[in-house]
Order: C-alpha cells, then structure tokens, then sequence
C-alpha cells in the first residue's frame, strides 16, 4: 500500500488530477447515487431524508464541471457532495480533500494508493443535457420586510428594484413546472430578471449565491438606458447590477450605468461602436483586485482614450494570508453607511459636485 507522498512522488500530479485521470465528476456522482442520472433531472435527496424530488445536477458556466444542488438545503462540487454523502450513509465526517478521495478510491475501487490501478470507463454525458443550466423557473412574491431591509441598507428601494426588476422569490420550479422548493418568509432569494434570462441570487447562502442563466452578451442596466431613452453623455460601466443601482440611486440623473456579467467579459463590437458614439466620457469602476485590473486593462486595450478608470477603494489588508481590498465596490461601501456619506465618497472620486 502506498501513502500520499509516495503516490505524488510517483504520479508528479495533484491527488485531484491523478483521481480525475481514472473517473469523472460524473462517474462518482452516479456511483453514489446508484445509477446514471441524467444532468438536469430532479430526484430525493441521496444527502438526507428527503419526501419529495429536490436534488437535481447540473452545469455551471463553467462548462468543464458538474455541480450539484439540493433546492431545500445546499449545493456544491463533487468533493461536497461526497463529504456530505458519506456523513447521511456512514456517519463518517470526512474533513478534508485527502480524506474524501481516499474514500472515493475506496468506494469505488480503483486503487489509486495500490500498484495495481483500477482503469475505469468514464461515462459520456449528452451535451443537449447542459440546456438544463440555462433555465430557472420561479414563482415571485412581494418584496418581504427582510427583503425591503437587505435592499434599503445600500440605498435601493423597492422602486430602484422595480425599475431593474429585480424580483423576490417565492417558490423554485422544476421543468414540469412543478414545485420543488418554497422559500422562507426569512430567507433572502432574488432573480434578476434580464430580458428574457435569469440570475439567481442568494445573498446568505455562500456555496451556492448565484446561479446565471445570461448569455455573456446580455448587459444589466442596458435594457433600463434604451427604455428610458437618456440624454445623458456620461457612461459608468461597473461590474454588478447591485453597483449599477446604488450609482443609479445617487447619480442616476447624470450618468447611465451598466454592468457586464464578468469584469473579463469583453463587450460586443456593435455595442462598443454604439457606447463610443453617444457617450463623451466612459468611465470603469471595477474592483481593485486581479479580476477587476485585468478587466479594465482588456478595455482599454481597445480604446486607451475613450475609457476613464477609477476605483472606489485601492485599500488592502492582509486576512488569513490573504490581501482583501475594502470597500472593494460601491455597494460595499454605502452598505449602512449614511446618504451623506456616500455622496462624500463620489465627490472624492470626481463622480459628483454638490
């Protein structure tokens, strides 16, 4: 029998490639579960005792993965859906990454710590199954009063939500168009309804916040600008629709603001040649960290002189090895602060002249 460091001596690869060399996310999916269940599919919970069809597999936009989610309690990778399996079946707490491939190698047999490995067929998945992450079906329901006080804490009132509609969520639907989950009166669950696609968004949750339906050209707040047929000259491009309605709050009048869905996501050549043409000055706001950085750089590669950059805040500390910025966007940073404040903080970014 081999140990770890004997089996990454031998292979010069990490624990997940050699395991991912042999089986796929899917295979173990299906292994556990029982049998093949097809992406997209809603069944009970092999995680927990479960009454009715809630656990369902499905593609991410990363394309080279399958996550799964449990409508009634969680959601995650392969590895949390192992830990988790593991616990509900064999009451086995599995802590860390090593000790869930070790029971995965276990499990199904294919001997990554022996001399003898098991070479298992992966199975194919139809890709007329990844259709399956490009839909959301949900029922609304008025805004509670937990919602109206998530949303007021950065300024946006019910109005600004509905001018963006943003909705609440009331129940989560399957294809059938069946009910498979009913949020809570005190829990927090919006859609972003963005021409005819959906964002999903969970604010308390922290494996499964967001779930987008939008194509990478779809930008938020676009839809609102063509509507309203502003006059303005100044253009925002942020990188959130949460962002574009606290600008939208304070500085609405003078600017338009949108957002792509990605600060990586380059902008269409029909819609730049448009943005170019009606707007005099166009100004970036994206966060202070790698993503943010390299989507402005991509930007101005384009047109150096027609994009202005700024940034809410450069400031960074050190949390668990980590360098964080604060106050990294606009609505972090109006987040229970006071109007005059905020209104402060735009003055010194030269965004506002009282």
């Amino acid at each position: 029998m081999l140990n770890v460091t004997d089996v990454l001596i031998e292979s010069k690869k990490s624990l997940i490639d050699l395991l991912f060399e042999h089986v796929g996310a899917y295979d173990i999916y299906c292994h556990f579960i029982g049998y093949d269940l097809k992406v997209g599919s809603i069944i009970k919970s092999p995680i927990r005792k479960d009454n009715r069809p809630t656990f369902i597999l499905f593609v991410p936009e990363k394309m080279d993965d399958i996550y799964f989610k449990d409508f009634a309690w969680v959601g995650g990778n392969v590895f949390k859906f192992v830990k988790l399996y593991a616990l509900y079946h064999d009451n086995l707490h599995l802590k860390k990454l090593i000790h869930i491939i070790k029971y995965i190698d276990r499990e199904m047999g294919i001997g990554l710590f022996t001399k003898n490995k098991k070479k298992i067929y992966k199975r194919k998945i139809d890709t007329s199954f990844y259709a399956a992450r490009r839909t959301i079906l949900f029922k609304s329901r008025d805004f509670t009063e937990k919602d109206i006080k998530f949303w007021l804490a950065y300024h946006i009132t019910e109005e600004k939500l509905n001018k963006y509609n943003v909705r609440s969520v009331h129940k989560l639907l399957n294809e059938f168009k069946q009910v498979v989950f009913t949020v809570s009166m005190n829990k927090l669950s919006f859609v972003y309804i963005i021409y005819n696609k959906i964002k999903l968004y969970n604010p308390e949750e922290t494996d499964f916040k967001w779930r987008n339906t939008c194509p990478a050209h779809y930008i938020q707040g676009l839809e609102q600008i063509l509507k309203g047929k502003s006059k303005n000259t100044k253009l925002i491009i942020t990188k959130s629709l949460k962002d574009v309605m606290v600008f939208d709050t304070f500085i609405g009048d003078v600017y338009d603001i949108i957002a792509p869905h990605s600060e990586n996501n380059l902008f269409p050549e029909t819609l730049l040649t448009w943005m170019f043409k009606k707007y005099t000055i166009i100004i970036l706001i994206y966060d202070y960290d790698l993503a943010g950085v390299t989507g402005v750089n991509k930007l101005r590669k384009i047109n150096r002189d027609k994009f202005v950059v700024k940034f809410v805040s450069t400031k960074r500390i050190r949390i668990n090895n980590k360098i964080i910025t604060i106050d990294k966007d606009i609505s972090d940073f109006a987040h229970n602060k006071k109007a005059s404040e905020v209104y402060k903080k735009l003055e010194t970014m030269g965004l506002y002249k009282q």
